[in-house]
């Protein structure tokens, strides 16, 4: 059933720029529920399902005011707050976690052409057993028409702490390694096989 809402504001009544009639900031909570994803790889090729099973977490929502980064700017900004507290299973296969929190900076009219400075985030991401092959088309979705490659198996592990900072560079910290990856590159009859290789963040290198 609906149930029918009628709120009648004054359009007569003083506006003195205060607090908005409703406030909300919501908490969303995830209990063993299911996302399907259909990545975009180009105009002609088919969009290949995505699924993230398994969800358990909360996301949650609210108003904040933060430093502006920005020289010469007005002293703060608001932005929107997300905090995040997910673990999923991509694909049915390996297990992911992420925590933290991300702010979208609203800097009006002056916004950046760069979504990356609008952003501050402090996210610790842990990935265990993720099959890169199922991960792979969701990766490249956003590199561009025609790549040249693919990553047809191996095995993500990692824990990795992810810093956005707007006007600079990202920063990652942790550590992750890939487990009999397999890397096909169009051209090339045999595919790169049994690759096994460690990597370590510092900051930004």
């Amino acid at each position: 059933n609906w149930v029918e809402v009628d709120i009648n504001l004054d359009d007569d009544d003083d506006d003195d720029g205060g607090e908005p009639l409703i406030r909300v900031n919501p908490t969303v909570s995830f209990v063993d529920s299911e996302v399907r994803l259909l990545p975009y790889l180009g105009p002609e090729e088919s969009p290949q399902p995505f699924t993230l099973n398994e969800i358990n977490g909360t996301v949650s929502v609210q108003k904040v005011t933060v430093d502006n980064p920005r020289e010469g700017g007005k002293p703060q900004l608001d932005a929107q707050e997300i905090t995040l507290k997910m673990n999923a299973r991509p694909e049915d296969a390996g297990d992911l976690g992420i925590n933290g929190v991300i702010r979208q900076l609203d800097y009006g009219e002056n916004a950046s052409t760069n979504l990356l400075d609008s952003l501050e985030a402090n996210l610790a991401v842990q990935a265990q057993a993720i099959d890169l092959a199922a991960l792979s088309p969701l990766v490249f979705a956003n590199v561009g028409d025609g790549l040249p490659l693919a990553m047809t198996a191996g095995l993500l592990n990692g824990n990795v702490e992810a810093e956005l900072i707007p006007f600079a560079a990202p920063r990652l910290t942790g550590t992750a390694s890939l487990e009999d990856g397999e890397l096909f590159i169009n051209g090339l009859a045999t595919p790169f096989s049994e690759i096994n290789t460690q990597a370590r963040f510092q900051g930004n290198r």
